[in-house]
């Protein structure tokens, strides 16, 4: 209980934190519609079945994205509220995984070059994003010798190897017709969510997400899974609110959440199986 319940108890917090916020900027269907999706993808089935680290890297992302969202809908008066979950989500994050951090420089590069905050509201957030790294980079600095040896002992995993896996998490672990539909509707989705935003909108979040993922491809890390990448999740889940925001906007509620529940019905019937199951007995 006491190595795999935090995990758990974040990620479910983090879940409530950032339907919440969509609650109140957007509608309630909105809010859950994105819940359904996210509880519907095999990455956070899988998280919340494995009830480890990566449940602290979801909950600890949610809290750092509706962080910088309020900052940005706040714009030179942040709260105490807001700068708490920015400050919150880098610090629990950096802790919970190292993917994290970088995800956590793109963040601090988008607060740093926006336009929107005036300069001692940008050199104030990244102080406290640079406050709430020092912890981890003391553990980083402790623990960087005994990974170096690791690194240098274990051989890296190949291009196809890396290939195939994030190709079975596309497909959601489905192979033939199936699989590629899976693909085709889930990249599309995201891609049609991020195309709709705002221009002001969209260049944050592919900066998040590029540092989010070049980060740890450049840093050619020896273990590399797609669950690594839970954190994405949260970045991307306002996307597809805003994107249902519009279709809803121009009369079409009804076709957005049928298409919402076909998706959900669709993805959740998939291989991974382990929907409600948390195994809280061991942290093997």
């Amino acid at each position: 209980f006491g190595v795999r319940l935090p995990a758990v108890l974040a990620s479910a917090l983090g879940l409530a934190t950032l339907c919440t916020y969509l609650y109140r900027r957007f509608s309630l269907s909105i809010a859950c519609c994105t819940a359904a999706l996210i509880m519907a993808v095999p990455m956070w089935r899988e998280q919340t079945s494995l009830a480890r680290g990566y449940g602290l890297s979801f909950g600890a992302a949610a809290l750092l994205v509706v962080g910088l969202l309020r900052l940005f809908d706040e714009r030179n008066e942040p709260s105490n509220r807001t700068i708490t979950f920015i400050f919150a989500g880098v610090f629990v994050g950096s802790l919970a995984h190292f993917f994290c951090v970088f995800f956590v420089i793109g963040a601090l590069v988008v607060v740093g070059w926006s336009r929107e905050l005036t300069a001692s509201i940008r050199l104030a957030i990244s102080w406290w994003i640079a406050l709430a790294l020092l912890v981890p980079a003391i553990s980083f600095a402790v623990g960087a010798p005994a990974i170096a040896i690791q690194m240098g002992t274990v051989s890296t995993p190949g291009i196809h190897a890396l290939a195939e896996r994030f190709l079975e998490e596309f497909t959601f672990r489905e192979r033939g017709p199936l699989g590629i539909v899976l693909a085709v509707s889930s990249l599309a989705l995201v891609v049609a969510a991020i195309a709709m935003l705002p221009a002001r909108a969209r260049r944050p979040v592919i900066v998040v997400l590029v540092f989010m993922f070049a980060g740890p491809m450049l840093a050619n890390p020896v273990y590399l899974y797609p669950r690594f990448f839970v954190h994405a999740l949260p970045v991307v889940a306002p996307c597809i609110a805003w994107l249902m925001c519009v279709r809803i906007g121009r009369g079409k509620l009804l076709p957005t959440v049928a298409a919402v529940g076909v998706l959900v019905a669709i993805w959740g019937s998939t291989g991974w199986t382990a929907w409600p199951y948390v195994d809280l007995r061991s942290a093997a």
